[in-house]
């Protein structure tokens, strides 16, 4: 438990998070949230899928129902910006599965 803490610290002061920071500045603000809601509906959905799909169909498919989310409340972002947080969702998604 203690290490855990401990390589929690090392990476919030490491050069990871300055690299990492544009992208979560970005993420903190309230049209980021819903960003961030709508991704991680479209990894589940993607994840339920049980047809045999590619990766890459699979991130075409969950950036389209994002962007239809987002335009359906009036949001525009950057298709960039949207494949990051699909990518930062399903890796969140992985690590619940694996419980870490």
């Amino acid at each position: 438990m203690l290490s855990n803490i401990f390589e929690r610290l090392k990476i919030l002061s490491s050069e990871i998070i300055a690299f990492l920071l544009p992208f979560l500045r970005q993420l903190i603000t309230a049209e980021g949230k819903v960003l961030v809601a709508a991704c991680s509906k479209a990894v589940a959905m993607a994840a339920a899928d049980d047809t045999a799909q590619s990766g890459a169909e699979k991130m075409a498919a969950a950036i389209e129902i994002v962007k239809n989310e987002l335009l359906a409340q009036g949001l525009f972002i950057a298709t960039s910006l949207i494949r990051a947080t699909i990518e930062a969702a399903y890796q969140r998604y992985l690590a619940d599965m694996l419980d870490v």
